[in-house]
């Protein structure tokens, strides 16, 4: 990976760059050539605009890699990115970045059928992101530093040509991260830590089918990924006490995660027949006592 950064007419500074990687798996082996470009323009003191443009690549996993379950003659999935901002300063500490985006994704890994195909998997799929992504952010002072976060993003795929547009797995419309530290003087630290998620696309289940060969019920699915199940959202709490001594210094915190008891969902459980469904929930609540050494 190389990379240089050229500062032209006082404001303006570009940075090329150019990564390559070789991969190889049995009989199969690529070489991916990445040019990335990114662009920086002071438009007054404190505002910068900034854009970027760059090529990615991404081996296959190793289990759609695999002789005996996948495909050894996958190729690397890529991706085209593009990204437009704006960056202002308004105090010494306090700065506000906002960003469109945009992924263009090809050679994506799919399943096929094994029986027309050959393989259980081939490079047929595509895919494409766009967003945008707001972050706002308080460096260090002397009492106080934190970050609000906020991405709005929809991202689809399609597997075939033939076939209409669908949310990837781990889609997620609205995603928002609050931080916030306080220094409290004499070594105490105070803070918190919310979190934001539109819960992960499902696909339905819309019935079943008795099978009386297996004494099972099978579920028949409705479309991909057209459901979700429940949003996340947390409230992490932490209290730290520092002692600084002449070589080293230690650290006893006390942190409550999740700290108003929510259980946020992670899944669907069913029945026998798939007539009954309840959420799968994660930990309500989990409080943590450290300490930390450092030399």
């Amino acid at each position: 990976y190389a990379e240089a950064s050229l500062r032209l007419f006082d404001r303006v500074t570009v940075i090329p760059g150019l990564r390559i990687d070789g991969f190889g798996y049995l009989s199969s082996g690529y070489i991916s050539v990445d040019p990335r470009l990114a662009l920086r323009v002071d438009l007054l003191e404190k505002t910068t605009a900034k854009a970027y443009v760059g090529i990615y690549h991404q081996p296959p996993q190793f289990d759609e890699w695999s002789k005996d379950i996948g495909n050894p003659e996958l190729g690397p999935e890529r991706c085209f990115q593009v990204s437009m901002g704006l960056e202002h300063w308004f105090t010494e500490h306090l700065n506000v970045d906002l960003q469109g985006f945009y992924k263009r994704m090809d050679q994506l890994v799919t399943p096929v059928n094994p029986i027309t195909e050959g393989v259980l998997y081939a490079n047929r799929g595509v895919g494409r992101v766009y967003g945008l992504e707001l972050m706002v952010k308080h460096d260090l002072s002397q009492h106080f530093f934190g970050w609000l976060s906020y991405t709005l993003m929809r991202a689809e795929r399609r597997d075939a040509p033939d076939e209409d547009w669908r949310l990837f797995d781990f889609d997620q419309s609205h995603i928002l991260t609050l931080v916030a530290v306080f220094r409290l003087g004499g070594g105490w630290e105070a803070g918190f830590r919310f979190r934001y998620a539109t819960g992960n696309p499902q696909t339905p289940i819309v019935g079943a089918i008795y099978d009386s060969d297996t004494d099972a019920y099978v579920p028949t699915l409705g479309p991909t990924n057209t459901t979700r199940v429940g949003d996340f959202h947390q409230l992490d709490l932490r209290v730290d006490k520092k002692f600084v001594f002449d070589d080293w210094m230690l650290d006893i915190y006390l942190e409550l995660v999740n700290a108003y008891f929510h259980g946020n969902p992670e899944g669907v459980s069913y029945n026998y027949d798939y007539t009954e469904s309840e959420l799968i929930t994660g930990l309500p609540f989990l409080p943590n006592l450290g300490v930390r050494a450092e030399f």
